[in-house]
């Protein structure tokens, strides 16, 4: 519907990335998404690692970057999430010299 639409580009233009969003999408050289991203409101480190690889073809992301991007959020899965239960961590940090960022670096 019109309305639902009309909501949705206003959540979108309303989105802002995160500081961690932006180092993670950087450490893996591609801050060309950065704006898909955003405008598909996945703005913070906690809907990225939610991300699945639907999300990815999605925002158009190119199949090699799609392989790059699922690693790296499985990286981040098994350092952060600790809970068998799958709840989310208290805090997603990209940004802390972890070992899968310095490797996405090199």
């Amino acid at each position: 519907s019109r309305s639902a639409e009309a909501a949705s580009k206003a959540a979108a233009e309303s989105c802002c990335l995160d500081e961690d969003v932006k180092h993670f999408l950087q450490k893996l050289n591609f801050s060309m998404y950065a704006e898909a991203f955003r405008a598909s409101g996945f703005d913070s480190m906690v809907s990225v690692v939610g991300m699945e690889k639907e999300h990815m073809q999605q925002l158009g992301i190119l199949p090699g970057h799609i392989v790059k991007l699922e690693w790296a959020i499985a990286q981040i899965r098994a350092r952060y999430w600790v809970s068998p239960s799958g709840s989310p961590p208290l805090a997603l940090r990209a940004n802390d010299g972890d070992t899968e960022t310095k490797a996405l670096a090199a």
